[in-house]
């Protein structure tokens, strides 16, 4: 049932907008503050959740930005039972087929759960006719409905750019990522996804999106980055399954917002074992930093995001750890716990220093003293860090990667997983900071002492390359330019056409129930 936050009083022009938000902190922050931007146009917007893990951050927003309405359309038990779901995620996964050894877990066990509530969702979007859906590209169901429904439909990607393929993580060669895309389809779990989406609407999945990327041509595809940063989705790839992406694509740079403006900190668990941040947070003291900077102390902000202590902290995996966590070597409880101590020893007691840490749960840096010139706490309001901040140690997620270049702050790039590993070496081309391939292997105390000392010599050097790049994300525009293109977007909207389906099936599912020839149909097919 959809609930309600707040009304407004409608004009013509409002548009009613179904926004599926996501848990992940990093994607979630740039579709907050879109959403901000159309709400504070008097737009009307409804978030179709599947966790209450940010419900009381999304009514923050709502009350923040009353020119628009808000109400909610839920998809879990209440209460909310979060190891319930773990169960239920280890339970379809405890007996992996050979594809799906190989495969990544959060896609097998997020595809499953999509369709399995893709009826649901459909006829509560018909019941909610909206103008537009909103989603990021990780979620199916959104795009699915957006293209049966020929309703308008934007994605939000957080990306360095489109050719940055989430499903392909952790595979380094062409050879690699199109092995990896046929193991995909040869899943038992996903082949029943895959025929249960055929069907119910007469589409082959794979016809018309690639996993974890699901972008229709025909919609507006936002990306947070700048065209420079771009490698571009391999052309043979784009047109065997998405179509032409080009005219969809929009760089509109970082949509920030600050806390005081909806931006949502770390401390969403997602879908892990790990503890949750706790309540038990000492005020952060902006006194104390700002008393730092002016006697003249560098100032190190340190953060790993809310991944390394979220879904990643101490995951249950079959098979290969790497192919199946987008390229993380450790889980995010090895990385964070080897990490932390160093970062203390490298800095403890220097008078040169003051250290902000952002840690996350408590339990990350148990068994640690906190020196005398640290500021620890298991959630840190970041863009306010980084104003004050002379050098960030980070994970090199792309929000905070962007947010760092808009400070003008250089990086020390720590990477864990998935996209992190190019945005290091990103930072490095461009010579705004340095990175480690494999920090836990090579980032010993003293190595991190001197890189850090390395990037304020070369300060001014790296804040002339900064100044290029803002120059670029300026010109991208941000959520303005965002909020532009999705009204321009939806007033020129001609239709998506129809979702393809490959001949065979139509051929082959002509004579015949569709579920008579499971689960054959697929697999059999040249993929």
């Amino acid at each position: 049932m959809a609930t309600n936050t707040n009304t407004n009083n409608n004009n013509n022009n409002t548009m009613r907008i179904a926004v599926t938000a996501i848990d992940a902190v990093g994607h979630l922050n740039p579709l907050v503050a879109l959403c901000s931007g159309l709400l504070d146009k008097g737009h009307d917007i409804r978030f179709f959740l599947t966790s209450p893990i940010n419900l009381e951050n999304l009514e923050k927003v709502a009350k923040l930005y009353p020119n628009g309405s808000v109400s909610f359309q839920k998809y879990y038990d209440e209460p909310f039972d979060l190891q319930e779901v773990m169960a239920q995620r280890n339970e379809l996964l405890s007996d992996p087929d050979e594809y799906e050894e190989v495969t990544n877990d959060m896609f097998i066990f997020g595809l499953h759960k999509e369709v399995e509530r893709v009826e649901t969702y459909i006829e509560d979007v018909k019941e909610y006719s909206p103008n537009l859906i909103i989603a990021d590209p990780v979620y199916a169901t959104p795009f699915i409905a957006a293209s049966l429904l020929q309703i308008p439909c934007v994605s939000t990607l957080t990306l360095p750019g489109f050719g940055c393929l989430p499903q392909f993580f952790g595979y380094n060669t062409e050879e690699e990522r199109r092995k990896n895309l046929k193991m995909i389809k040869r899943g038992a779990i996903v082949t029943k996804a895959r025929e249960r989406l055929y069907s119910l609407y007469g589409f082959d999945y794979f016809d018309n999106f690639l996993p974890l990327s699901n972008m229709l041509p025909t919609g507006l595809n936002l990306c947070t980055s700048i065209a420079e940063f771009d490698s571009g989705i391999p052309a043979e790839l784009m047109e065997a399954y998405s179509g032409d992406l080009t005219p969809s694509m929009s760089f509109v740079g970082p949509m920030v917002l600050t806390e005081a403006e909806g931006r949502v900190s770390g401390g969403t668990s997602g879908l892990s074992g790990a503890k949750p941040l706790g309540d038990d947070d000492a005020p952060f003291p902006h006194d104390q930093l700002a008393e730092w900077k002016r006697e003249g102390r560098k100032i190190v902000y340190a953060a790993f995001g809310t991944v390394t202590t979220g879904f990643m902290y101490d995951p249950v995996i079959n098979g290969s750890f790497e192919a199946k966590c987008f390229g993380a070597r450790s889980t995010g409880k090895d990385f964070v716990m080897s990490l932390w101590p160093r970062i203390f020893r490298a800095f403890a007691d220097n008078d040169k220093y003051a250290v902000v840490a952002a840690t996350g749960p408590k339990e990350t840096i148990e068994g640690l003293e906190i020196p005398s010139n640290f500021i620890v706490r298991q959630r840190c309001p970041q863009i306010a860090c980084l104003e004050q901040a002379d050098v960030f140690i980070t994970h090199g997620g792309f929000n905070s990667t962007m947010e760092s270049i808009c400070a003008k702050v250089p990086m020390l790039v720590m990477p864990y997983f998935a996209d992190q590993f190019d945005n290091g070496r990103l930072v490095t081309r461009e010579r705004i900071g340095m990175h480690y391939e494999n920090p836990v292997e090579s980032a010993d105390w003293q190595t991190i002492s001197n890189d850090i000392d390395s990037l304020l010599m070369l300060g001014d050097s790296l804040g002339e390359n900064m100044d290029r790049l803002q120059k670029s994300i300026e010109s991208a525009g941000g959520t303005e330019a965002a909020v532009n293109a999705v009204e321009k977007y939806v007033a020129n909207f001609k239709g998506h056409g129809k979702l393809k389906t490959k001949p065979e099936l139509l051929q082959r599912c002509s004579t015949g129930s569709f579920r008579g020839l499971e689960p054959e149909v697929f697999t059999n097919l040249e993929i």
